[in-house]
């Protein structure tokens, strides 16, 4: 089998996997010379990590040669390079969310590879891409509202709130967008994505991602919601592992909703937008520019809430002045208790449990 087509199976058993499709083909191309395809093709799948000589003589390449190459792919954020008593040992992360995201992280060096593999990246959500990420029940993210925007007396549980979850969240590091530094579509701020927990440590030690605290990350989530961007969380109950800061013109967790045109209660959220105060609202129409679902609409000089449209990103309750809207339970959705549960149910719903059951023997041998 082709080397890069060896790797693509391989990232193929991922919940969100590297599916049969040209954009996806090239993308390992640009990003993996044949060399580092090669290793990368004979490094395990998670949770197996093998040291960089079983994988030197698995691909059957010298094994100074392959612990150095290996090394430098972990750098660039292609595969994962973990300390398990005091050795270093490897294994495949997806590409998305993965190593294509890595790649235009914080402290990467933009090349022409890298450019034209975010530009394809982002064509791919047309094709067998964008129904992997999107056309199934479970998706890998949610949405989170910043708790102001909820009206009182209602009772938040906190996988419900983004300050919540930062303010429980051990380390956090902050770094770039990779959806909007990756196609350019608008100017709203890059140094919002949040990483937590391990994810933030690995990308902080490697210069990926910058360790700020609490109080800088709730500021961070106020910086998004005054650039109107929406709080998209890992879809399990905390710890979670990252808080992107989305716009439906670049970023991909949206663009099932824009692009793939699904319905907004695909992507699982407990709120919705409604007026709370009519009297009070001056038509300043700020709520209406603000909302990236174009669920709000002057009519009759009032306002008016289409909630089959309506994210509960709050983003319209963040820029009433005049507190005529705020957001309302819609349901009781409950996320996966843990990220771990999360993969499994989006494994099964892809159909792709098989395949690791078949890959795992492989990766032993």
């Amino acid at each position: 089998m082709e080397v890069y087509e060896k790797l693509r199976a391989k990232l193929d058993c991922f919940p969100l996997g590297c599916p049969d499709q040209e954009e996806m083909r090239e993308i390992l191309r640009l990003l993996f010379d044949e060399d580092e395809a090669r290793l990368a093709a004979s490094t395990p799948n998670p949770p197996l990590t093998y040291t960089a000589a079983k994988i030197a003589d698995r691909a059957g390449v010298d094994r100074r040669t392959a612990a150095q190459r290996l090394a430098r792919m972990a750098d660039k954020g292609l595969i994962a390079e973990i300390d398990v008593l005091a050795a270093k040992r490897y294994m495949l992360i997806p590409a998305y969310p993965g190593f294509i995201e890595m790649q235009f992280m914080q402290g990467q060096e933009q090349t022409e590879n890298r450019r034209r593999a975010g530009a394809l990246w982002h064509s791919a959500y047309s094709g067998p891409f964008g129904k992997e990420a999107h056309g199934y029940p479970t998706k890998s993210m949610r949405v989170v509202p910043v708790r102001k925007s909820i009206s009182t007396g209602q009772k938040v549980f906190s996988y419900e709130e983004a300050e919540k979850i930062v303010r429980d969240s051990g380390i956090i590091g902050v770094t770039d967008c990779a959806c909007r530094k990756a196609v350019h579509n608008c100017d709203r701020p890059l140094d919002v994505c949040m990483l937590f927990g391990p994810a933030a440590k690995y990308s902080i030690d490697r210069n990926l991602a910058t360790r700020i605290t609490a109080k800088q990350a709730v500021k961070t989530l106020q910086k998004a919601d005054d650039a109107g961007l929406v709080h998209m969380a890992s879809n399990s109950k905390p710890p979670v592992t990252i808080i992107c800061n989305c716009c439906t013109c670049c970023c991909s967790s949206l663009k099932g909703l824009t692009v793939l045109h699904n319905p907004v209660s695909t992507m699982a959220c407990n709120f919705v937008s409604g007026v709370v105060n009519a009297s009070s609202c001056k038509l300043c129409e700020m709520c209406v520019k603000v909302c990236p679902m174009h669920a709000l609409t002057i009519e009759d000089d009032q306002i008016v809430v289409d909630q089959e449209k309506c994210l509960g990103c709050g983003l319209c309750v963040h820029k009433c002045k005049t507190h005529t809207l705020a957001l309302k339970r819609r349901s009781n959705k409950t996320p996966e208790p843990s990220g771990l549960r999360l993969m499994a149910k989006m494994l099964q719903e892809r159909d792709k449990l098989p395949r690791i059951f078949e890959n795992i023997p492989r990766d032993l041998l």
